[in-house]
């Protein structure tokens, strides 16, 4: 007696119906993905109020993001593609790297949490590039409209506290918050300022879209207009690396409009050269000492960090290879360092060392080294 292997007949359902076959997990093929576009759609009109009022909830907004995507199929497959490209490679590598770090990093328990996410949120970004490139591949153009709405709704929601604090005031809005609130835990606009940073990186996508949509949008002084008027608003605002954020996403927008396809590994190239020097910068050029006497006269932040960047770099000399493992850099002890308001010529205590060193690369060198 013998017994062919064949392919097996597709399952019942509850009615005697055969069921269709498909690749979909089985916990999977009761439910209807939601389009990549919609899904896009959607944090586009979310991200605009939660990017200005609690910018750290954006984590959330882009996880919920990554898990409706991962339902749609194409989004799966595109993600298999992306998984194996050099730069996810990497980053993966990083992970894992980080993960391995736990064992001689100083509270290890706290430590292996850390990475936990990290796993997380790096299995949410591959989504969401994913998902991105299927909508890519199958047009962007549905999504010009809701990215120019959301732009404009980021820019009201702005200029909201803006004009209550200047009406409020009853004076100059920049003399008010740079000259007397200053970096004050007071001020009203703290609460924006969290998220403005978020909220000008998605300038130069509203442009973008205002400038490609064939609709009333596309006259040539409405992307330039819209553009200047963000940038009076975000520079209102007393958070001084907004300017930086305005600026690295100019040059980003510009090296994408220039070389296209090649952007990628231009832009690739470019950060990882700021990288590599990255521990070298604040041990010569950024060396508080250059500065001298002219250090006084930074803002109280920007002194502060100069110090702390300094600090960070001589413990990254120590080990520069291994590091000093995942999340070690909440756990220096760093002591306190003076720093002077110039406006008010007012002295006061800082910590040399918060948590982290306000510098995302050097505290991947500081913590996982080379």
């Amino acid at each position: 007696m013998s017994i062919e292997c064949g392919a097996l007949p597709a399952p019942l359902d509850l009615d005697g119906v055969r069921a269709p076959q498909t690749d979909r997990p089985v916990i999977l093929r009761h439910i209807t993905p939601p389009r990549p576009v919609s899904v896009f759609t959607a944090l586009a009109w979310a991200i605009p109020p939660v990017a200005v009022f609690a910018a750290r909830a954006t984590v959330i907004l882009l996880i919920v993001a990554a898990g409706l995507l991962i339902l749609d199929r194409d989004v799966r497959r595109q993600a298999g593609l992306v998984l194996r490209s050099p730069l996810t490679l990497a980053l993966a590598g990083l992970v894992l790297w980080a993960g391995a770090s736990v064992l001689w990093a100083p509270e290890p328990l706290g430590s292996l949490r850390l990475v936990a996410k990290l796993t997380g949120l790096f299995g949410a970004g591959l989504v969401l590039v994913s998902g991105a490139l299927v909508v890519a591949r199958d047009g962007a153009s549905a999504l010009y409209r809701p990215l120019r709405i959301a732009g404009l709704i980021t820019i009201a929601l702005l200029v909201v506290p803006l004009m209550v604090v200047e009406f409020a005031s009853q004076a100059g809005l920049n003399l008010q918050l740079r000259e007397l609130l200053g970096g004050s835990t007071n001020n009203p606009l703290n609460l924006v300022n969290r998220g403005s940073v978020i909220a000008s990186l998605t300038v130069w996508l509203t442009a973008t879209a205002m400038a490609r949509d064939p609709g009333p949008w596309r006259h040539p002084a409405v992307a330039p207009l819209f553009l200047a008027t963000a940038f009076l608003v975000f520079l209102g605002l007393t958070m001084t690396v907004v300017p930086i954020a305005l600026a690295c996403g100019a040059g980003v927008w510009l090296v994408i409009w220039l070389a296209r396809r090649r952007s990628v590994r231009i832009l690739a190239a470019v950060v990882a050269l700021l990288a590599a020097v990255a521990p070298l910068l604040p041990r010569f050029a950024l060396d508080p000492a250059v500065f001298g006497a002219r250090l006084q006269a930074l803002p109280p932040s920007l002194q502060h960090r100069l110090h702390m960047w300094n600090y960070v770099a001589e413990r990254i000399a120590e080990h520069p290879l291994r590091g000093w493992g995942v999340d070690a850099s909440r756990w220096f002890e760093a002591g306190h360092i003076t720093v002077q308001n110039p406006i008010y010529l007012v002295q006061f205590e800082v910590q040399l060392l918060p948590l982290h060193p306000h510098n995302g690369v050097l505290q991947v060198w500081l913590e996982l080294g080379l």
